[in-house]
């Protein structure tokens, strides 16, 4: 019986059936997303089966509800629910931690339109007409795409929805799954202040390729909105209605009056619960609206952010898998040579899933209490790997270094502090789920597999499991 996955190129050979596609995922290695933990209250585990629909159990009643909020057809199956009866070809949908963000206007795809309490970020290049004016079409084509990349991905970091893009605009919406005011104007500046830091670096690269710089200005606002899905029955799209947006289109556009660079609403200021650095702050017209807005600049915060700190710096850090992986194991193995023991077979299938699992982490961090169930879950599975609460301490005195030796100059003591905050936040809840399971009975061993990986040329190997 074979459980493939070619997008990955791994084939894994399993010697019974009844697990579910998730449990394979886990034991094998394949960076699978499950937010919940495989609880099946979520839906980052999603797959598509792409051969061999008749060797799957019928959805549970969970799955089932799921599937029929959000209209997929029966080959859109959940990892956690779905049970493995042979040969079966699957593809992960979910395949990063960014993608689990993009669900958030999934969820109300079957769902009236409704009025939603919003915070709106939006983001559009200055100057941009004698921009497109002074370069090829194809060289404006290729640097949007990165431009978008960069400055987008600060907005899924922290919890927020990519809702559009018109021309060089962008604009992010926090806030549409509920939560507090705080919390979503909290993820929108960390959205901004992430932008202004994503573009120094995006503006390194593309003035030594292009012999152009991008400026940007952004402007910030909170307000209800009506978000739902609208259109022609047979071709609807997410939409959103309400004043709150064009209010902050206006803000965005008072960037150029002032020459600042981020602009706030007072209302948006109000529901932040971190000071920022000081600024602009006064009463303007804004174009085509009534009375005077109260605004505020936002050049940074006041103290240093460890939210902000861990998402600018990961980048860096967990950006090539494969040297995280072989300096953080090289660096175990050198402080604690009897861990080598813990490990079997090869290591850069470790170091990858690693990355990933601290990559899903820094997702995570915006929305920690939706996380918690992966991390107990987490805990759980390395239990049966011998793993217990006091080896934490040791890993993160082991990766606090190897974030120093990767991020280099960019490594200080505010780093070492939000890196070590984020640590010590994960490993709290681990660290209780292991206690606890070590006070009941221990966890069911696992059966054992064998994984094929390929690199695409003539790596090939086995890993026993």
């Amino acid at each position: 019986m074979i459980l493939s996955y070619p997008d990955d190129k791994i084939v894994v050979q399993l010697d019974k059936p009844g697990e579910t596609v998730l449990q394979v995922s886990v034991a094998n290695k394949v960076p699978h997303l499950r937010e919940c933990g495989g609880q099946g209250r979520c839906t980052t585990c999603r797959v598509r089966i792409l051969d061999g629909i008749g060797h799957v159990s019928e959805r549970t009643s969970r799955e089932a509800r799921m599937a029929e909020e959000r209209g997929w057809d029966r080959y859109t199956r959940l990892a956690c629910q779905t049970r493995i009866t042979g040969d079966v070809t699957v593809q992960r949908l979910v395949r990063s931690a960014a993608d689990v963000s993009l669900l958030q206007a999934d969820a109300l795809q079957a769902e009236p339109g409704q009025e939603v309490q919003t915070a709106i970020l939006i983001c559009d290049i200055r100057q941009f007409t004698p921009f497109v004016d002074g370069n090829l079409p194809h060289d404006v084509y290729h640097i949007l795409n990165r431009f978008f990349g960069e400055i987008g991905e600060p907005i899924l970091l922290n919890n927020g929805y990519i809702y559009q893009y018109i021309g060089d605009q962008i604009i992010g919406l926090f806030g549409l799954q509920g939560g507090t005011a705080q919390e979503a104007c909290q993820g929108a500046v960390r959205a901004g202040l992430g932008m202004m830091s994503a573009l120094k670096s995006l503006n390194e690269q593309i003035e030594e390729e292009f012999g152009v710089r991008l400026d940007i200005r952004i402007g910030a606002h909170y307000g209800p909105l009506v978000v739902g899905y609208m259109g022609h029955p047979t071709r609807r799209d997410f939409s959103v209605v309400g004043d709150a947006i064009n209010v902050a289109s206006r803000i965005e556009s008072t960037n150029e009056i002032l020459g600042t660079t981020f602009l706030a609403s007072s209302i948006f200021h109000e529901h932040l619960a971190t000071e920022l650095e000081p600024g602009f702050q006064g009463d303007l017209v804004l174009k085509g609206k009534e009375g005077r807005h109260a605004l505020v600049e936002v050049r940074g915060y006041a103290e240093p952010d460890s939210v902000l700190l861990v998402q600018d710096t990961a980048r860096y850090l967990l950006g090539d898998q494969e040297q995280f992986g072989e300096v953080f194991y090289r660096r175990l193995f050198e402080a604690a040579p009897a861990a080598r023991a813990m490990f079997k077979g090869h290591m850069g299938g470790q170091g990858r899933m690693l990355a990933h699992t601290l990559q899903m982490a820094v997702y995570g961090l915006s929305r920690f209490e939706a996380m918690v169930p992966g991390l107990v879950a987490l805990a759980q599975s390395h239990i049966k790997y011998g793993v217990v609460p006091e080896h934490f301490d040791l890993f993160r005195q082991i990766f606090l270094a190897t974030t120093e030796e990767i991020l280099g100059k960019r490594y200080n003591a505010d780093v070492e502090q939000a890196w070590g905050e984020a640590i010590d936040r994960i490993s709290h809840v681990m660290r209780k789920s292991m206690s606890r399971a070590a006070s009941t009975e221990p966890a069911t061993p696992q059966p054992e597999t064998e994984t094929v990986f390929s690199d695409g040329s003539n790596g090939v190997y086995k890993v026993a499991h």
